[in-house]
């Protein structure tokens, strides 16, 4: 169990991570999507087949339960896979697989995700101990990070969609 100065440093390192990388990697992600999309029009065009609803869904999720944010995505892509395939289904399967890499899944070309990142930042100390030691470490580093980054990605998300004339 932690004790009241781990958990203080661990927030304080969170509000660090969310104030710098964290967000810089949630833009870049939008940014690689938007990219692999290819060239689009505004909000009103009919162009952007990921809609601002899916956003705040995924943003929902990963504040109130950041644990289910892959179940959610995945959940996404299957409905988006059930559709026709249109270039707007294609983009949104990969949106929805962008995602899913995010949270942790299988690379599918962004080459970064918030369980790399996590592991990268448990202390030396939490590698070798017990099991219920790292899980609820990563349950803590999960309920700072996984919000956060989320946040950003969605709100990064729809201002490119709202602001960009033309991709």
């Amino acid at each position: 169990m932690a004790d009241a100065d781990t958990l203080s440093q661990m927030n304080l390192d969170a509000n660090i991570d969310i104030d710098t990388w964290l967000s810089e990697k949630a833009r870049q992600a939008v940014d690689y999507y938007i990219h692999k999309a290819g060239p689009r029009r505004g909000p009103d065009s009919g162009r952007w087949p990921v809609k601002p609803t899916q956003i705040k869904g995924l943003l929902q999720v990963a504040r109130q339960q950041p644990d289910k944010v892959k179940q959610f995505a995945q959940k996404q892509y299957d409905k988006a896979s059930g559709r026709s395939h249109s270039s707007d289904a294609s983009q949104v399967t990969d949106f929805w697989s962008l995602v899913l890499e995010l949270v942790g899944g299988a690379s599918h070309g962004f080459g970064w995700s918030l369980t790399k990142a996590r592991q990268e930042a448990m202390p030396e100390q939490l590698r070798p101990v017990k099991q219920q030691d790292r899980v609820e470490w990563e349950r803590t580093w999960n309920a700072a990070h996984v919000p956060a980054f989320f946040r950003s990605f969605c709100i990064y998300y729809l201002y490119r969609m709202y602001n960009d004339k033309e991709r």
